[in-house]
């Protein structure tokens, strides 16, 4: 995809159906989803919300130029809403509506042309809910846990549900260990699930990594003699080269990527450059699994705009940041 023709020429400009050029680029935000296009050569997020209420729009950061444009926003609010990524589209998931009520809403993002299509599987559909954990598993999305309702009035759920990707169909697995929310999942290079942190139902953030067979319903907690991520929420947890997988963000302090390699944990000197402590942010694999990209979040301090619109890279194997904007 050439971001240089979003403006330009009029077929593509038809496609993408936007004026905003002259934009600097999105809005702080939080609770957004991100993906890379199709060729690479992209970031897009949507959706999420800042200070002053929902973002309703669309943008896509072209790697080789520096620069964002605003390209077709989706059809309805994405808000604390589950996404995975393949070559082809990005599938969303769930979330809420504009009047803040769960929604079970399936959106595929086509990142060839930024369209955007909603779709209805079959089989056995999770209920709706927020801030769920997902990601993606071969051909499936594992979606699991969340919540509905606020205050007393919450729910808490420690189910797994699988849908196939190829035939559009849900399937619900073994349930999780125990309810849970804005955990992060990610699959390790051997097929085990790893589920780092979440908040359980005392509203306790934890530090627990559980590794197991998402199939067979079958977990263990891996216990560190060293150093581990301390307790977090709505953080990131994502397949890194080796077979490992690496966590970022979700703590007030903590800015360190943490890569788990199967046996233990290790992470990057605090002395490097990296983004500031935040949760919530939007988070994208590249295709080879090598780098993340990452944009925006909700930081832990009180900022003039509470929340955050940078981007950034992260090279997965010697785990180190490289700011792309501002």
């Amino acid at each position: 995809m050439e971001l240089s023709r979003v403006c330009g020429l009029p077929a593509v400009a038809a496609a993408l159906a936007l004026s905003a050029c002259a934009k600097e680029g999105p809005a702080p935000r939080y609770s957004h989803v991100a993906a890379l296009t199709a060729d690479g050569e992209a970031l897009c997020v949507a959706g999420g919300a800042g200070g002053d209420g929902r973002r309703p729009d669309a943008w896509c950061f072209d790697l080789a130029r520096g620069r964002w444009e605003e390209v077709t926003p989706p059809p309805a609010p994405i808000f604390r809403a589950c996404h995975v990524q393949t070559a082809e589209a990005a599938w969303i998931v769930g979330g809420a509506d504009a009047e803040g009520e769960p929604v079970d809403t399936l959106w595929r993002w086509d990142l060839a042309d930024l369209t955007w299509e909603e779709r209805s599987p079959e089989g056995f559909p999770p209920p709706r809910r927020v801030k769920a954990g997902c990601t993606l598993d071969g051909e499936r999305m594992l979606l699991g846990g969340g919540r509905i309702g606020d205050g007393d009035e919450q729910q808490l759920y420690g189910d797994l549900f699988a849908l196939n990707l190829t035939t559009l169909t849900w399937e619900e697995l073994p349930q999780l260990p125990d309810p849970i929310q804005r955990q992060a999942m990610a699959p390790m290079g051997d097929g085990t699930l790893a589920i780092l942190g979440g908040i359980d139902a005392e509203g306790e953030r934890l530090a627990t990594l559980l590794l197991g067979d998402p199939d067979r319903g079958q977990y263990t907690g891996y216990f560190s003699s060293g150093e581990a991520p301390e307790r977090r929420a709505s953080h990131t947890l994502v397949p890194a080269p080796g077979g490992a997988v690496v966590a970022w963000g979700g703590h007030p302090t903590d800015t360190a990527l943490w890569r788990y390699d199967g046996v233990g944990f290790t992470h990057s000197d605090a002395g490097e450059e990296a983004p500031s402590a935040r949760d919530a942010h939007a988070t994208a694999p590249s295709a080879d699994g090598a780098a993340l990209y990452l944009m925006g979040g909700d930081p832990f301090v009180d900022l003039d705009d509470p929340f955050l619109s940078d981007l950034w890279r992260a090279d997965l194997t010697t785990l180190t940041w490289e700011r792309l904007h501002p």
